[in-house]
């Protein structure tokens, strides 16, 4: 964890890394702040490589929702979404970008600290949603870790004991909440706000290597 993080953030990330480990469920107040915002969002949604049906998912779309458009011109990749119709979406729908780790350099430098201390090759997923009380994937459980970090807005997570059976926590996220929610445990996220979250899920049977996390700098 480099520069652009402070001595307390430091600190909190390597309480954070050493509770990973443990691959247990857990909760940290105030843990990252500052880890993404609107503005940063809202930058990513008006540039194209981001807005690829691959890349853009829409949460609880079904197999059988298609969307269609006309050919654009100077267009590198047809597969991106119009912009207007982009924004339609996202004012209803819940949704996340991913492959986001290098979108700035604080997310980076957390993945890069999660990879050397676990081995574990990280992505970034984006979470938003414009709506109040509008429930993306419902209860579930992933194949992967993921450390969750609230950047925007307020979220309500429900997080299940290891066979379902009861909850373990309970809680509302606020802007640099982090919750730690390990691989096949059911949760389940509530947006109270519009909200924004940082989600990164560590593949822990990835035989892959781990990406590269050199940061490009112009300026130094």
């Amino acid at each position: 964890v480099k520069k652009c993080i402070t001595e307390r953030e430091l600190k909190m990330s390597q309480e954070i890394l050493a509770k990973i480990k443990l691959e247990e469920p857990f909760y940290i107040k105030n843990a990252l702040p500052s880890m993404f915002s609107w503005t940063e969002l809202e930058n990513l949604l008006n540039l194209r490589p981001f807005i690829n049906d691959s890349r853009f998912i829409i949460t609880n779309r079904s197999k059988e929702q298609t969307y269609q458009w006309p050919a654009q011109s100077w267009l590198s990749d047809i597969n991106t979404f119009p912009p207007k119709l982009l924004h339609d979406i996202v004012n209803e729908e819940v949704c996340y970008l991913r492959d986001c780790t290098k979108v700035n350099k604080k997310i980076n430098n957390i993945a890069d600290a999660i990879e050397k201390a676990t081995g574990w090759p990280v992505d970034a997923h984006i979470y938003f949603s414009k709506k109040i009380k509008h429930e993306g994937f419902g209860r579930h459980k992933d194949r992967a870790h993921n450390l969750i970090v609230q950047s925007e807005g307020k979220s309500n997570f429900k997080v299940w004991s290891k066979h379902g059976e009861s909850e373990v926590i309970n809680v509302n996220l606020e802007p640099g909440d982090c919750i730690f929610i390990p691989a096949k445990i059911y949760h389940k996220v509530l947006p109270l706000t519009p909200r924004v979250s940082v989600s990164l899920p560590m593949w822990i049977l990835e035989s892959a290597p781990a990406q590269d996390r050199y940061w490009i700098s112009l300026t130094d």
